[in-house]
Order: C-alpha cells, then sequence, then structure tokens
C-alpha cells in the first residue's frame, strides 16, 4: 500500500468525487483487496449529481465486516447516491461482465 504524508492511501480518484473521506475509510479496512469505480463516473459521461457506483472486492471478509463497509457507505460525507456492490460475490455474471466494462481501479492492495 502506497501512503502519503497524512498516512492515507494513495487512491485513483476523479477530481470531482475525490475530496469526500469516506473512501479514505473504505480502503484502510484490511480485508478490502480492491475498489473499482464504475458506471457513468467511470467512464466520464457522469454528471455533477449523478451517483456514485462502488463495486468491493473483499473475498475474506465476514458478514460482519462487510457491513462496517455497508456503513462507511450510509454515512458517507456526500449528499450524492452511493450503489455499493460486493465485487467477489457476483460470480461469472453479466453484471460483472458490465462493471469490467467500465470499471477504473480505485485501489488496489
Amino acid at each position: 500500500m502506497i501512503i502519503n504524508n497524512d498516512s492515507e492511501p494513495v487512491l485513483n480518484l476523479p477530481v470531482d468525487i475525490g475530496q469526500y473521506k469516506f473512501w479514505y475509510k473504505l480502503c484502510a479496512l484490511s480485508y478490502v483487496e480492491s475498489v473499482y469505480l464504475f458506471g457513468s463516473r467511470a467512464r466520464g459521461d457522469g454528471r455533477c449529481r449523478s451517483d456514485i457506483d462502488i463495486a468491493v472486492n473483499c473475498p475474506d471478509a465476514s458478514l460482519q465486516e462487510w457491513q462496517e463497509i455497508l456503513n462507511i457507505i450510509e454515512y458517507a460525507d456526500t449528499l450524492l447516491g452511493i450503489d455499493l456492490v460486493r465485487y467477489d460475490s457476483l460470480g461469472d455474471s453479466l453484471f460483472k461482465r458490465k462493471i469490467d466494462e467500465s470499471k477504473v481501479v480505485i485501489y488496489e492492495r
């Protein structure tokens, strides 16, 4: 993990949504392997009020740890809607393939 001067992980975030602190809380969790942005914001055609689509890869996370992720998103420091999906639970689905078409790696351990 790359650390900046503030002891926070360095994330690959678009400028328009990079100011939110929930990203750092999410990526600081030891069981989060990677975080992806997908959808309109990942494609670059999102609008200022577009929601934030996030896929979290955490294959070793327990149900309680997944709940911690859900709580971080629920209390995120933004008024924008956030759609969250557990990437490692999608299997070989059409939805996962659609995510893969547009995903941008925000964080990787």
